[in-house]
């Protein structure tokens, strides 16, 4: 059974996707996968999918709705430091004649830009990158460690906020105390787990599975520490000691772990905040 490849299209005028799928369908099969197309018409679902669904490539035309503009589905992938590629297109002339839409989209490294409707040969370039890429399971193991690093950091903000650390004492107390050896994650969690109780917070719906998700992480990140590539599958990490294996669902299932927490940890920052 070949794997899936989801890509996430989103234009309002569907004869454009629909005249274009079968050569992408069939371009995929060449590369041995099928084609799992997820549209979006209107703008409205984009990150329903990008936080439920694992997402390939993101293909968007910059006029959406009267609302939704390509350039916010940009803003939110890079918002959410979300590892999906995007092919950005428009037909749309005096975009790219000024350059404007290329200071609005700045340096973000996974946007490739189309002057056009017809997208089907850069998508194809682009899904050769991407599965080229996302093969390189190196890759994906050094994006998640970073990314729960920074999620750690993020934490250690909502601990120095939440104690009312003064200006003049902050970088000494984010230096000897939070990033200190002896205050390792597990110890910053029940902290903030008993932050949570002292303040009548209870893990519901707000905030469910907050302090399980926090464990898990900083279980995988000390297991991809010590991760070499399969020597029978280069597309598999496995751990030394007890194995465990890693491929790129379970790293992508990590990383919207990663950005749930995230969010988590901003409502709680906006609680504190006054």
């Amino acid at each position: 059974m070949k794997q899936n490849f989801t890509i996430l299209w989103i234009e309002d005028k569907e004869i454009v996707i629909t005249s274009q799928v079968p050569d992408i369908e069939k371009f995929l099969d060449s590369e041995g996968f099928q084609l799992n197309l997820l549209i979006d018409n209107e703008g409205d679902k984009f990150k329903e999918y990008l936080n439920n669904e694992l997402i390939d490539i993101i293909v968007t035309d910059y006029n959406i709705s009267e609302t939704v503009k390509g350039i916010n589905v940009v803003d939110y992938v890079r918002e959410k430091k979300m590892l999906n590629d995007i092919l950005f297109y428009s037909v749309h002339d005096d975009l790219f004649e000024d350059g404007a839409i290329y200071k609005q989209l700045g340096h973000y490294g996974l946007v490739e830009v189309c002057e056009d409707k017809e997208v089907t040969e850069p998508l194809k370039n682009l899904i050769k990158k991407n599965i080229l890429r996302c093969q390189d399971i190196v890759f994906l193991r050094g994006f998640v460690i970073s990314r729960s690093i920074e999620l750690e950091l993020q934490l250690n903000d909502f601990l120095a906020q939440y104690f009312k650390i003064p200006e003049k004492q902050l970088e000494e107390f984010h230096n000897t105390i939070l990033e200190s050896s002896y205050v390792p994650m597990a110890g910053k969690k029940k902290w903030l787990s008993q932050i949570l109780k002292n303040n009548g917070i209870k893990e519901g719906s707000e905030f469910d599975g907050l302090l399980t998700k926090l464990d898990w992480i900083a279980t995988q990140r000390n297991l991809l520490a010590h991760c070499k590539k399969d020597d029978k599958n280069p597309n598999v990490l496995v751990s030394s000691g007890k194995e465990e294996k890693f491929d790129k669902n379970r790293l992508t299932g990590i990383l919207k772990d990663v950005d749930k927490v995230s969010q988590h940890l901003d409502k709680l920052i906006g609680k504190f905040s006054t």
